[in-house]
């Protein structure tokens, strides 16, 4: 965990920049493409950055579709010089670190010892790439190019899914995502929080398969000349409210 080197900066476009340049070194082409919280926000700018190649794209309470009050309090810059000495000591208390851990991830569930021993241990080490992460969620939400404002040019099928009781990401931005993407199906689970992963592990490997199944279906159809090879719409927008779909 946060071994990975900070982009050159602060920006969402630069997290996707390198995501683009390690998938053309892999050769890797025609996948699904999935983002949770911040890799949402990454994910999208990497899907419009390399649409030919992004099958389908499934994002998980993605973040910068819409304004996150917190984020942009903690990026300012008094705030940011303060959390840059205090959360190094928070995420290495273990009373501090559960406590933050499940207010606002956690949806009240208790971090495993595994996880908190990672974080606990790395907290000098990965606070600075929180940081940066914190400003380029404020900043691309304060942007007038924000995805919320417009219409993100990937076209291929998208499915987004959030938590009724997610602290962190609002599950109001889905208005945002629709905004991006017309195409999009979002799924709301009720009384989840903010990490599917966690909270519905035997239900999320479904919903992102139900995705890859979307975007291989019409390519099955061109391959057999039954509909011409040009985008067309994949899905009606809608919510759902209720568990997994």
């Amino acid at each position: 965990m946060g071994n990975s080197e900070r982009p050159a900066r602060p920006e969402i476009s630069a997290y996707a920049e390198d995501l683009a340049d390690g998938i053309d070194c892999l050769g890797v082409s025609d996948f699904t493409l999935v983002g949770h919280s911040l890799g949402g926000a990454v994910a999208t700018a990497l899907a419009e950055r390399i649409p030919a190649d992004v099958a389908a794209l499934v994002l998980l309470a993605p973040s910068c579709f819409g304004r996150i009050t917190v984020s942009e309090l903690s990026s300012a810059p008094v705030v940011s010089q303060i959390m840059r000495h205090a959360l190094p000591f928070a995420l290495a208390n273990p009373i501090t670190a559960t406590g933050i851990y499940m207010a606002m991830v956690a949806n009240g569930r208790m971090p495993d010892r595994e996880m908190l021993g990672r974080l606990r241990s790395g907290a000098r080490r990965t606070s600075p790439g929180v940081q940066m992460a914190v400003k380029a969620t404020a900043d691309a939400g304060r942007s007038k190019d924000a995805f919320f404002r417009r219409r993100v040019g990937y076209h291929g099928p998208v499915r987004a899914l959030w938590g009724s009781k997610d602290l962190v990401v609002p599950r109001s931005h889905a208005e945002g995502v629709l905004t991006a993407f017309p195409q999009a199906r979002v799924t709301v689970w009720d009384g989840m929080g903010h990490h599917p992963q966690r909270e519905r592990a035997a239900d999320l490997p479904r919903f992102v398969e139900l995705a890859a199944a979307e975007a291989r279906r019409p390519a099955r159809l061109r391959r057999m000349g039954l509909v011409p090879p040009v985008a067309l719409p994949t899905a009606v927008s809608y919510v759902q409210l209720g568990e997994a779909a």
